[in-house]
């Protein structure tokens, strides 16, 4: 009568032990990179400075050094999220303008060229133009601005 179940031997045993002793020392060096991450973030962390000055963390043989730039300011901060927003505008609406000009291109006019230039070109007219309007809002058609009167 035949087992239909594989029984463990002693082949198998020291085989599950090796891949439980690898498994073990895996996790180990894993718990070992956490800690030291956990050490560099603790010791690089400036939260309160807004000096910039160079620090390094010696508990390691590889020290790490972290450089601490000034914070951004506000106006810098609002211009780079504006030179964002019409850099990504224009490679979305460029791309756009260009799909829909070669199926333009594909279905209604022969396969020429000029429908998917064309179209690129409305794609990065529009996404000029929303970028000039975030840039200067007081360019916006129909809207005037008035200077208020000084009343003396």
């Amino acid at each position: 009568m035949t087992s239909h179940f594989n029984l463990p031997t002693f082949d198998n045993i020291s085989v599950l032990q090796n891949q439980l002793n690898q498994q073990q020392k895996f996790q180990q060096q894993q718990q070992q990179q956490q800690q030291r991450y956990n050490q560099v973030v603790e010791a690089n962390t400036f939260a309160n400075s807004t000096t910039p000055f160079l620090t390094t963390n010696s508990s390691n043989k590889n020290s790490i050094i972290m450089a601490n730039e000034e914070m951004d300011t506000k106006s810098e901060q609002i211009l780079n999220e504006k030179w964002d927003l019409c850099l990504s505008n224009m490679l979305i609406k460029s791309g756009i303008g260009l799909s829909v000009g070669i199926v333009a291109s594909a279905l209604l006019f022969k396969k020429k060229s000029w429908p998917i230039a064309m179209s690129t070109g409305f794609g990065i007219g529009v996404a000029y133009a929303e970028c000039q309007r975030s840039f200067n809002p007081t360019a916006i058609p129909g809207i005037k601005i008035i200077k208020p009167s000084s009343s003396n």
